[in-house]
């Protein structure tokens, strides 16, 4: 769902607008999907919102995936395991909004520059994924 529609950036009524998106399983509490920025490039913003969404539900609304060509972070994670490759974060993996209603897992794998970025909002999923990341090599700058 949108909320608060519409938000013109710059000065410019023609120039690009931004518009957030959140979901909600109880109704109660929104959960923030992501910022839509719309200006030149419209067609193509709005294609990768609806993917997003198609992620999320497929997924059940416990994460959705924005990078990579893996589907799930179960299946990166095999994957990383049984090729023995590295997964590679130029900060931390794991990256928290002020309100802590997700949890955003990015980083590549090291030996083939593959980007990954999945936004987790089930507690349960996320301390799952914590206990198999445990069973890969991993490596951060910081």
């Amino acid at each position: 769902m949108k909320k608060c529609p519409v938000h013109p950036i710059g000065n410019n009524q023609d120039e690009s607008k931004l518009i957030s998106y959140y979901f909600s399983l109880d109704e109660k509490h929104s959960l923030f999907i992501g910022n839509l920025v719309i200006g030149a490039g419209r067609k193509q913003a709005r294609a990768d919102m609806a993917e997003t969404q198609k992620s999320l539900r497929n997924n059940h609304y416990l994460f959705y995936r924005g990078k990579g060509s893996h589907d799930t972070p179960d299946k990166l994670i095999d994957y990383v395991s049984r090729k023995r490759l590295t997964l590679a974060s130029s900060g931390n993996f794991f990256q928290y909004p002020p309100n802590r209603e997700s949890v955003t897992f990015i980083g590549q794998v090291k030996e083939t520059g593959e980007e990954f970025l999945f936004r987790i909002y089930d507690r349960k999923y996320f301390l799952y994924l914590l206990k198999r990341l445990r069973t890969v090599k991993k490596e951060s700058a910081q």
